[in-house]
């Protein structure tokens, strides 16, 4: 599972669409769809607002180390 599997797989485990993911992080609904299908890399500013917006452990979203969400 790469970074980008583990993207979709924090919005699915959180029962989010794409594009409410999307518009609260700044981006369109297309650039998740295509970080998700992995058409595109996960840029810096991405995998931060990801983190900070969901309270996801930056290391299991760059690395796959659990946990998936910190406190």
């Amino acid at each position: 599972m790469d970074i980008n599997d583990r993207v979709k797989r924090m919005r699915n485990t959180l029962k989010l669409k794409q594009k409410d993911v999307a518009n609260k992080i700044g981006i369109k609904q297309s650039s998740l769809s295509d970080i998700e299908n992995k058409r595109v890399n996960v840029s810096e500013r991405v995998i931060k607002d990801i983190c900070r917006e969901y309270s996801v452990n930056e290391d299991w979203l760059r690395n796959g180390s659990k946990p998936m969400f910190i406190n």
